[in-house]
C-alpha cells in the first residue's frame, strides 16, 4: 500500500503516543477536553470586555455553521479514521462519532473561536486563542483519531466559517437581538 504525505506524517507523529506518559497526559486532554475549557474562557473573556452578546452570536453561529458544514462535506467526501486504515496504531482517546475523519470537527470549531477571538478581542488573547487552537488541532493528530489532512481541512473551514459568522452575527444577529432588550 502506497502511502500519502498525510499517513506518512500520521505516523511519524503517532509513533510517539503511549511512549512519553507526560505529553501523552497534556495531548489526551488537549484533544478531548481543552475545546471546552476554551469556550469558558473565550466567554469569560467576553463578559469582561463587555461583548458578551457579539460573543455568543458569533461562537454560536461559527460552531453551528462549522458543524452543518463538515459533516456534509464528510458525508460526501468520506474518509476513515486512522484507526480503521491503519489497525495497529496507538489511539489514545475514544471517538464520538465513526462516520467521517474528513475535516475535523475540533480543528474547526477551536480554529474558528480563534480567529473570532482574534476578530474580537485582538492582541495578547486572540495570540492566546492561535495557540490553543494549534494545541488542540496537533493533539488530535498525536492521539490517534486523525490524519494530517483531517486537521488542515478543520483550519480552512475554520477559518472561513469564522470570517463569514463574525459578518453574519456581528452585522445582523446581535443588533436584532438588541431591538428587542
Amino acid at each position: 500500500m502506497r502511502l500519502s504525505w498525510s499517513h506518512r506524517l500520521f505516523l511519524s507523529i503517532n509513533a510517539y503516543a503511549g511512549n512519553h506518559p507526560r505529553m501523552d497526559g497534556v495531548m489526551k486532554f488537549s484533544a478531548r477536553w481543552l475545546i471546552y475549557v476554551f469556550v469558558v474562557l473565550l466567554l469569560f473573556v467576553s463578559i469582561i470586555q463587555n461583548r458578551l452578546l457579539l460573543g455568543m452570536a458569533v461562537f454560536g453561529v461559527m460552531a453551528v455553521c462549522v458543524l452543518v458544514i463538515d459533516w456534509t462535506i464528510g458525508l460526501v467526501f468520506h474518509h476513515a479514521r486512522p484507526h480503521a486504515e491503519l489497525p495497529s496504531i496507538t489511539q489514545l482517546v475514544p471517538t464520538f462519532q465513526t462516520f467521517k475523519s474528513f475535516p475535523s470537527d475540533h480543528t474547526a470549531i477551536s480554529v474558528g473561536l480563534a480567529c473570532s477571538a482574534l476578530l474580537l478581542f485582538g492582541g495578547w488573547i486572540g495570540s492566546l486563542a492561535g495557540v490553543i487552537a494549534t494545541l488542540i488541532a496537533c493533539a488530535r493528530v498525536y492521539v490517534g483519531v486523525h490524519y494530517p489532512r483531517d486537521v488542515v481541512g478543520g483550519l480552512i473551514v475554520g477559518i472561513i466559517v469564522s470570517l463569514a459568522s463574525f459578518s453574519f452575527a456581528g452585522y445582523s444577529i446581535v443588533p436584532i437581538i438588541t431591538s428587542f432588550l
